[in-house]
């Protein structure tokens, strides 16, 4: 593939579909060699980080920690298998060998990227996380090598800038300085791959509210549920003035809903134990694949596919990366605090969303008001512990540098003991401190503090509320149930492919 064609970027994110069903659904190869030869490689090895890399990892509040309570770092004395690993997913709008039915490629020559996700695979491979970065996010590109060798200049663009200036290695580097996450693996897919897979699967289920008739996109689809093929499922994804209001970050909560439904396809039963299916699946899936060449190693693949074969659905997640509009109301810029708690999780993999809280509390988090302290003697752990907090509803009233101290605690005036009991369910191990000179509920960040104490605050509720269904209306067909959320808002939101949800 050359680099003008590269170069050509997608409006919707194709890529996660190649990448998790590959992944997911494959227990093996057994076509190898002609699923090798569809992918092409590319050398981008400078911007990739090494997974089997022996790195050094800082651990906060290890019991090696020194008389200052400081996090220590230590090396494995050999790597711990598997490792975590991330796949830097990006869709190509290239309509070579297409025909007219995507539009001509003249009109989309110097194209950017609308959207790119990050997978996550988890180091026990229990679990995927998917991160989408949406297109108008404004970061800092950094120095990139573009077509004709030469050097750009960092300067502050849209995220979608990166791919027209250099290409995947450009939006890895770009990638790896905005989230600080190392990148170990990229796919490129296009147009025909994402039809083809879908055909290939046999369609995958759709849903919407009301019908959408949308002849630039071409997507005519009924009310309720729909089985679309390849063609209806790319128009599906790529429709913005149709459905929702519109905004690319709508468009990539609609992308993320169709890709769960996908997974659920490419993980059912019928497809694991039908070989001619499967193989049928799968060459359709690497067709028109460019990728590094570590993944395109068949054994590399291979073993990928492997170690993820026991992945449910409902344990891969999707996040949008935390965004807020800049004045302009059309770019969006990062919103630190919840950028930050994401990151975060991912670089020492945690289970996002986070695992929930063994004891159910009284008090709903929004009517408790908490004071964050770092105590823990490094940086933005206030912040990061702060936006925990606030995604789960406690109404945070600041966040401030303390002494530096072992021990992670709730301190609370007797007053506000119950408040205070579920500030601490949300933060595993911190201790309750009855303190009657503190103002309110304060939580002190120790040096034994990690993201990985986040948890999920349960809440007591009546009897009568027990079965309450608080996600919206269903629209059942198959046996699945399909829910119609109540906000539509993608910024911030987690959901999972075992949730099947209708667009509006």
């Amino acid at each position: 593939m050359s680099a003008r064609g590269l170069r050509r970027r997608s409006r919707v994110l194709l890529v996660v579909v190649s990448a998790i069903v590959a992944l997911l659904v494959a227990g093996g190869l057994a076509t190898a060699v002609k699923l090798r030869a569809n992918i092409t490689v590319l050398d981008v090895s400078d911007a990739l980080a090494d997974p089997d890399a022996q790195a050094l990892q800082t651990r906060p509040g290890s019991e090696d920690d020194g008389a200052d309570g400081q996090a220590v770092v230590v090396a494995a004395s050999e790597p711990v298998e598997p490792e975590p690993v991330n796949i830097l997913v990006m869709g190509s709008d290239t309509r070579e060998g297409q025909g007219d039915g995507y539009g001509s490629a003249a009109l989309i020559e110097g194209a950017r990227s609308d959207t790119t996700m990050l997978v996550h695979l988890s180091g026990d491979r229990q679990h995927v996380t998917v991160l989408s970065i949406p297109r108008d996010l404004v970061v800092t590109l950094p120095s990139c090598t573009m077509a004709d060798g030469s050097q750009s200049y960092p300067y502050q663009d849209r995220f979608n800038a990166a791919f027209s200036i250099g290409g995947p290695e450009c939006t890895i580097r770009t990638v790896t300085e905005l989230t600080g996450l190392p990148v170990h693996h990229f796919v490129v897919v296009d147009f025909t791959a994402f039809t083809r897979t879908i055909d290939a699967l046999g369609g995958v289920e759709v849903c919407l509210t009301r019908p959408v008739k949308d002849p630039r996109a071409g997507l005519d689809l009924p009310a309720g549920v729909s089985r679309v093929d390849g063609a209806q499922g790319l128009a599906f994804v790529r429709a913005r003035t149709s459905l929702g209001d519109g905004s690319d970050l709508a468009r990539i909560e609609r992308q993320q809903a169709f890709l769960a439904s996908l997974v659920r396809e490419a993980t059912s039963r019928d497809l694991l134990t039908d070989p001619v299916r499967l193989v049928r699946s799968l060459d359709a899936a690497t067709q028109s694949l460019t990728m590094d060449a570590d993944l395109a190693w068949l054994p590399r693949s291979a073993g990928l596919a492997r170690s993820l074969a026991g992945v449910d659905p409902a344990d891969v997640s999707f996040v949008t990366y935390p965004n807020v509009y800049s004045d302009d109301f059309v770019t969006v810029r990062p919103d630190t605090g919840p950028a930050l708690l994401v990151t975060e999780a991912l670089a020492h993999d945690v289970t996002w969303p986070f695992p929930v809280s063994a004891s159910r509390v009284a008090v709903d988090p929004s009517d408790v008001a908490v004071r964050v302290v770092n105590a823990t003697g490094r940086g933005d752990q206030a912040t990061i512990a702060g936006a925990a907090l606030t995604r789960q509803g406690f109404v945070v009233t600041g966040l401030v540098v303390g002494q530096q101290q072992r021990r992670t605690e709730v301190r609370h005036p007797g007053s506000a003991t119950r408040s205070a009991r579920s500030v601490a369910a949300a933060v595993d191990g911190a201790v309750l401190v009855r303190d009657d000179t503190v103002g309110g509920v304060t939580l002190v960040l120790g040096t034994r503090w990690g993201v990985d104490d986040v948890r999920t605050v349960r809440v007591r509720r009546a009897a009568a509320d027990a079965g309450a269904d608080s996600s919206g209306a269903t629209i059942p067909s198959g046996g699945t149930d399909w829910v119609v959320p109540e906000d539509s808002g993608p910024t911030g939101t987690t959901s999972t492919a075992d949730q099947a949800t209708c667009a509006s």
